[in-house]
């Protein structure tokens, strides 16, 4: 199905019937700069509606919101600034991050956490702790690790998670939810939203 670009929800079937009801998936996509969350993003929705460019340098400088209507599902997205971005202060990107919530409201589902692959540095380690600031320890049960490009794996994803100093880590504390995303593969939804690793998320807002 086609992605809507807009920045709304749109509009809900006025029903009390749990059928009628439009099921949402409310996303947020955090990470440092560089990490291909924008591609993620893409992704998910099934056409190009963040801009995203292949290298190291974080295009997304403002909190962006995009909507799709996948499965039946309502799945809106909001891509952030990266962290660790040398041309804006850690402050600014930080306050920026957090209108996230506000723009998700009446809450985001799911924040994924995106890591580029093959890379993982000391500032993928310091991810965690900087959303558990901003947001609170809660967060942890509402994330899901992204592996982005996944077509650069040249091992199992759990010989590249053992492979990879605190990242493993990383994973336990985030509960062992992680996902694998190719981001060359574009014009279809990245994968049916009866997918567990998504579903687990959407009964409860953070």
């Amino acid at each position: 199905p086609a992605a809507s670009p807009g920045g709304t929800h749109g509009t809900q079937q006025d029903t009390n019937s749990a059928e009628g009801r439009e099921k949402e998936l409310r996303i947020v996509l955090l990470g440092r700069s560089g990490t291909g969350k924008s591609a993620v993003g893409n992704r998910i929705l099934g056409r190009d509606v963040f801009r995203a460019e292949y290298n190291s340098a974080s295009v997304t400088v403002k909190c962006e919101k995009r909507s799709a209507e996948i499965d039946k599902w309502r799945v809106t997205v909001i891509d952030t600034p990266g962290f660790f971005n040398p041309r804006f202060s850690n402050e600014k990107v930080s306050q920026e991050v957090q209108r996230c919530i506000e723009m998700s409201s009446p809450g985001p589902h799911v924040f994924l956490v995106v890591v580029k692959i093959p890379h993982f540095t000391e500032q993928d380690r310091e991810i965690l702790s900087k959303v558990q600031k901003l947001f609170g320890e809660k967060i942890t049960s509402h994330i899901l690790i992204i592996f982005s490009h996944g077509d650069r794996l040249k091992v199992t994803i759990e010989e590249f998670i053992k492979s990879k100093e605190g990242l493993e880590t990383l994973i336990k504390q985030c509960n062992d939810k992680y996902h694998v995303f190719n981001n060359k593969t574009i014009g279809t939804a990245c994968c049916s939203w009866t997918d567990k690793a998504f579903l687990s998320f959407s009964e409860r807002e953070y």
